[in-house]
């Protein structure tokens, strides 16, 4: 699994053939497969135009659970109630623009219990998570929650 953007990989690649794993808790969101002797998250990407199948939102591909956000620049939050409350934002508000990808110069990390990292590629107020969302209330909630 990749993000392949043509000329450029924007995530790790596992080998052809290797072996993929699902991670309990994180749905049909996730998946582990080895890089290079090192066990790497996944999220699963849009592909050929489709990011989402029918009926799905952006919970259906972020799961929930989360113990840790970081926006790059912005700050840490790990009090669980603002964690909630910033995901519940993400859940409820996020609109999705397309299956496009971002590039930018910022990242959401998005942290679970069992030490699974999620990282989001994050350009203004929309973040790459299976397709792009634009979600302005999580992103001007994000620094009063920030530590």
């Amino acid at each position: 699994p990749s993000l392949d953007a043509g000329r450029v990989t924007l995530s790790n690649a596992a080998k052809q053939g290797a072996r993929v794993n699902a991670v309990p808790g994180l749905g049909t969101a996730a998946v582990t497969a080895e890089v290079d002797g090192t066990v790497r998250l996944f999220q699963r990407v849009s592909y050929a135009g489709s990011a989402l199948l029918p009926g799905e939102t952006l919970r259906d591909t972020l799961p929930e659970g989360a113990v840790a956000l970081q926006l790059s620049g912005a700050g840490t939050v790990t009090d669980p109630a603002a964690v909630s409350r910033l995901m519940g934002l993400l859940y409820e508000k996020a609109v999705y623009q397309g299956s496009h990808s971002l590039t930018g110069g910022q990242a959401l990390l998005i942290q679970y219990p069992d030490g699974a990292v999620l990282q989001m590629a994050v350009k203004g107020d929309s973040l790459s998570a299976c397709g792009t969302w634009s979600c302005p209330e999580f992103f001007s909630a994000f620094p009063e929650a920030a530590e």
